[in-house]
């Protein structure tokens, strides 16, 4: 059996709340997502959310972040989900949350986009890690992620 990637887990179908069975894939995608890392990671050059590199397992370490703000991009927020960001690259990296969340659906079936709230409070679509910088970023409700830099 092949596990689905962890962004294949944002699909509304396998998140419904209530009792039912649920597919055993998606299970493993769940245990898969919060026991793996990825290292090596290079950030997307240039910077932008378009073409940003995924940060799609519990723990993502960037060692390529070439030039200020090469960007990177967090799956879908569902409330629970926490991640890893660790930026041992040369220069800032930015990282975006998602634009279109399949889970968070307005009154007219849109996907939202999702927002993150830094360490300081407010709003933003992204965050800045320093070189050497880790956040970690922790989904505290759907389409809201919640920032921790360290």
């Amino acid at each position: 059996m092949v596990a689905k990637s962890f962004s294949g887990l944002l699909n509304p179908n396998d998140l419904t709340p209530g009792p039912r069975l649920i597919d055993g894939s998606t299970i493993a995608a769940l245990v898969q997502q919060n026991n793996t890392g990825n290292t090596g990671l290079t950030a997307l050059a240039g910077g932008g959310y378009t073409g940003a590199t995924p940060c799609s397992n519990y723990i993502n370490e960037f060692t390529t972040v070439a030039s200020a703000n090469d960007s990177a991009v967090l799956p879908s927020a569902i409330a629970g989900i926490e991640i890893t960001i660790i930026n041992s690259g040369a220069q800032n990296l930015r990282l975006y949350c998602s634009t279109g969340n399949q889970a968070n659906l307005n009154a007219s079936g849109v996907a939202q986009a999702d927002t993150i709230i830094p360490q300081g409070g407010g709003t933003a679509t992204y965050i800045t890690i320093p070189a050497n910088g880790t956040a970690v970023m922790s989904a505290t409700s759907l389409g809201r992620w919640k920032s921790q830099n360290y």
